[in-house]
């Protein structure tokens, strides 16, 4: 008997239950639709940036993996492109990759052209290596790279320049790798303490002279009318002797003479 009580209980609440649900959802239906399509189209929304993210993530490796750097035309060309894909991710590994790449390759394509080093790829280096620091201060190996890569921006920089200050620079980033515990495991490390102990004869004042001109070619002689030759024959002079008086002849000149005369009248034969 009290068991069938129980359940009747049971079979009440049950009712009472559904009824209320009923009652809610006839009064209530609009907003509580509403709540469902939201709630739906929250998550397609979801589910739709993720994919798209995706996507838009595989195309700037994509985009990335085709750019060229093998003069530094194209390297220039390459750079400001990936200087782009950067600005427009948030992918950490993509930023890190990328940022890397623009660093290392503005250093190289700086240094391959004829000196002085080129001054825009040299900043694109050093903005790079800036920003390696400032986002990935915390992966040891980016922030090495970092380093190293600064003390070589500012030697070039010193060499296009001149200022003294940049030595200052090139050891303070030098000295962050050797005095770092955390680098003693990489090679960073050691390079950086050859490069210290370089650092004078690296910076030491250089001056470009500009190569000397070949001298230019003499234009050939051109053929002559007869005219011309005749004109430009040098002018001939004539110098005849001006007589002189007795007098004006030397003591020594006249008795040599008169000396000869009594001489040539001995010699010569009688009839």
């Amino acid at each position: 008997m009290k068991s069938e009580r129980r359940h009747e209980l049971k079979e009440n609440d049950l009712a009472h239950a559904l009824e209320s649900i009923k009652h809610y959802l006839d009064v209530n239906g609009r907003r509580v639709g509403m709540i469902v399509l939201g709630c739906a189209a929250i998550t397609i929304a979801v589910s739709l940036t993720v994919q798209a993210g995706t996507a838009s993530m595989e195309d700037r490796w994509q985009k990335k993996s085709k750019l060229q750097y093998n003069t530094p035309d194209e390297g220039k060309h390459s750079l400001a492109t990936l200087e782009t894909l950067i600005a427009g991710s948030s992918d950490e590994q993509f930023n890190l990759a990328a940022l890397l790449d623009q660093g290392m390759h503005g250093l190289r394509l700086a240094q391959e052209v004829e000196l002085p080093p080129d001054r825009d790829l040299n900043d694109t280096a050093g903005r790079a290596f800036n920003m390696l620091l400032k986002q990935f201060g915390h992966n040891k190996l980016a922030v090495g790279a970092a380093h190293a890569g600064l003390a070589t921006v500012a030697e070039n920089s010193y060499v296009l320049e001149g200022d003294s200050k940049l030595k200052t620079e090139a050891r303070r980033h030098l000295k962050a790798i050797v005095d770092d515990p955390a680098m003693a495991t990489l090679p960073f490390q050691k390079i950086a303490r050859d490069r210290l102990a370089t650092l004078d004869k690296t910076f030491s004042p250089v001056r470009f002279v500009a190569a000397p001109k070949a001298p230019a070619a003499e234009p050939a002689p051109s053929p002559l009318a007869p005219t011309q030759l005749d004109a430009e024959q040098p002018e001939t002079i004539t110098i005849s002797p001006e007589p002189i008086s007795v007098d004006e002849v030397p003591k020594e000149i006249i008795e040599l003479m008169k000396s000869k005369a009594k001489t040539d009248k001995t010699d010569a034969p009688s009839d």
